[in-house]
C-alpha cells in the first residue's frame, strides 16, 4: 500500500521499477519456503552462497557457515527480508535427500532454529554476533 499511496502522491525515492523488482524478488522467498514445507523430512538443506564476495552479507555467512538444516531447523530463505541483503540476497537452498538417521541427526542439531532466527535479528541490529 505504502508503494501505490507513493505513486498516486508521486513521492516515491527508489526509482519504481528498482522497488518492484524487490518486490518480486521477494516473492521467490515464498516460493522457497513452501517447497520447503513440501519436502519430505529426510533431507538436508544446504545455504549456498553463490558470491563470496564484498557485497555477501554477515547473514549469509552465518547461514552457510551453520548449514546443512533439516526442514525444521531452516531459519529462513533467501530474499525473505531475514538477512542483511534483505531481497537483494544472492543466494539459492541446495536440497539433498538423506539417510533416516541423518536426517533425525539435522532435526535435532544446536544451534536450534529459534537460536539461529535470534541470531539473523541481532547480525541485522548490530552487524556482528
Amino acid at each position: 500500500n505504502g508503494m501505490l499511496d507513493a505513486i498516486v502522491e508521486r513521492t516515491w525515492k527508489m526509482p519504481l521499477p528498482r522497488r518492484i523488482r524487490m518486490y518480486a524478488d521477494a516473492l521467490e522467498s515464498f516460493y522457497d519456503s513452501a517447497r520447503v514445507m513440501g519436502l519430505p523430512a529426510t533431507v538436508s538443506i544446504h545455504w549456498l552462497l553463490r558470491h563470496r564476495d564484498e557485497r555477501t552479507c554477515a547473514s549469509c555467512v552465518y547461514l552457510e557457515k551453520h548449514s546443512p538444516y533439516s526442514k525444521k531447523t531452516l531459519p529462513t530463505t533467501p530474499r525473505s527480508g531475514a538477512t542483511i541483503c534483505l531481497t537483494n540476497c544472492r543466494d539459492r537452498l541446495l536440497v539433498r535427500m538423506v539417510e533416516g538417521a541423518k536426517a533425525q541427526e539435522l532435526m535435532q542439531a544446536s544451534p536450534t532454529r529459534g537460536t539461529h532466527i535470534r541470531n539473523l535479528r541481532k547480525l541485522k541490529r548490530l552487524g556482528h554476533l
